[in-house]
């Protein structure tokens, strides 16, 4: 896939941006800023809960190209939408309080070109209220988005609610 990255401005409508951030808030998610490229970079470490071996700064998002940095390729990922991405460092999971529940609002790429507004949304907890929450979600979010994908998995060794919903594609 090839993919030209074009400096644009966004206008974004400040009340559909506002009724995205609360609807997620409304279901106790707490916002982080949205990252559009991250390095691809994984370290290992023992968890402090059990001991086994985790990936950190497995931060990721599902659209990862190469960049050639002065005679170099680096790998980066780009913020879009799709079900495989992780909001997440360890440390944060590992020490906040549960349930663990944040999205993030911004610009990303969707069907390889870029959008206004992007939300992706990741929350840990229990498989069964993951569910039921998956379920609400996706009822009262589907007038919100004009693309949605809910998916439950696993992150961390726990069970992982991932939310990716195209809000606003014109700019």
């Amino acid at each position: 896939m090839e993919f030209i990255y074009e400096k644009k401005v966004f206008r974004i409508d400040r009340e559909v941006y506002a009724t995205i951030c609360d609807f997620f808030e409304s279901y106790s998610f707490y916002r982080i800023n949205e990252i559009f490229i991250i390095p691809k970079s994984i370290k290992n470490r023992r968890s402090q809960i059990n001991r086994m071996r985790v990936e950190t700064n497995h931060l990721r998002y599902p659209v990862n190209v190469k960049i050639n940095e002065r005679g170099n390729l680096r790998e980066y990922y780009i913020r879009s939408f799709g079900s495989d991405f992780n909001l997440v460092l360890f440390e944060w999971y590992e020490t906040w309080d549960k349930p663990f529940r944040v999205y993030s609002l911004g610009k990303g790429l969707y069907n390889n070109r870029e959008v206004a507004l992007l939300a992706l949304a990741q929350a840990f907890g229990e498989k069964e209220k993951l569910i039921v929450l998956a379920d609400e979600l996706k009822k009262k979010g589907e007038n919100l988005f004009s693309e949605l994908e809910i998916t439950i998995s696993t992150e961390f060794h726990s069970s992982c609610l991932r939310i990716a919903g195209v809000v606003q594609d014109e700019y």
